[in-house]
């Protein structure tokens, strides 16, 4: 893992454990935010995705998927075709079925 996706992940991870224990308008609050708005910022710079940082379960799940599919000779992009394929397939679909639900009910509760 590149050097400034640790160094942005550790210091969002700081920022949110400040604001959990003193607030957003405690000073070591801000100044943690600060830092890692620019260790974010400087990942992005150096060509990161964003998604390198923020991790979803499911884009995890769609990246173990994907690689696997790329390098095994019998999953096509689209339909599994070994028994660990199938495994990354399912958990793929189902944590996108999760997502899809929990948007539907979230529009609907709005």
């Amino acid at each position: 893992m590149p050097h400034r996706i640790r160094a942005a992940r550790a210091a969002q991870y700081l920022a949110v454990r400040a604001l959990t224990v003193h607030g957003l308008a405690h000073p070591l609050t801000l100044a943690l935010l600060a830092a890692a708005s620019t260790a974010a910022a400087k990942a992005w710079d150096r060509g990161h995705r964003v998604d390198a940082i923020h991790t979803a379960p499911g884009q995890r799940a769609r990246r173990a998927w994907a690689d696997h599919a790329a390098g095994c000779g019998t999953c096509t992009t689209t339909r599994p075709g070994c028994p660990e394929g199938a495994r990354l397939w399912e958990r793929y679909c189902r944590l996108q079925d999760a997502y899809l639900t929990h948007l539907r009910t979230r529009s609907t509760s709005q």
